[in-house]
């Protein structure tokens, strides 16, 4: 059973998600509880972060959207906060990911080439990004903003 999921895997005859869902079947007979935590953990998603595994961790680009008063716009311009980061002891070039593995497969697959990920903001971090940046010239205004992450990450 072991032989055939690892072919099966190698050989990309099935998804990584359903390679774990097999190897809960093989667990239920091991019986070895770190690896039914570590499997329930990257089926269902991590509800702990200290308890995220560091390979789920890759840093990321910050980019947003803007328009300034003439009705031009910029997408996907490249979101300096590196000093804010500092201020707040805060990595924003950083992504760790807590999510199911199938969540993660479904992102990756609409994903084609070059492509990459975008993991938008919520609208209370594009708010508090786009008074900063007003701050600095009033004519832009930030209308958008996430994380860009590489699919082979």
């Amino acid at each position: 059973m072991i032989k055939s999921l690892i072919k099966d895997l190698a050989y990309d005859n099935i998804t990584l998600s359903q390679g774990l869902t097999r190897a809960k079947l093989l667990q239920s007979k091991l019986k070895i509880d770190e690896l039914k935590n570590w499997l329930s953990n990257e089926l269902g998603g991590y509800t702990d972060d200290k308890n995220v595994p560091d390979y789920r961790t890759f840093h990321i680009k910050i980019v947003g959207d803007f328009i300034d008063n003439f009705g031009r716009e910029w997408r996907n311009a490249p979101l300096m906060l590196d000093e804010l980061g500092k201020s707040l002891d805060i990595d924003f070039y950083e992504h760790t990911e807590t999510g199911g593995i199938k969540g993660i497969e479904d992102a990756v697959s609409q994903a084609t080439g070059e492509s990459t990920l975008m993991i938008p903001f919520g609208q209370s971090m594009v708010n508090n990004l786009a008074e900063l940046y007003r701050n600095n010239d009033h004519r832009t205004h930030l209308i958008s903003a996430g994380k860009i992450v590489l699919p082979s990450q």
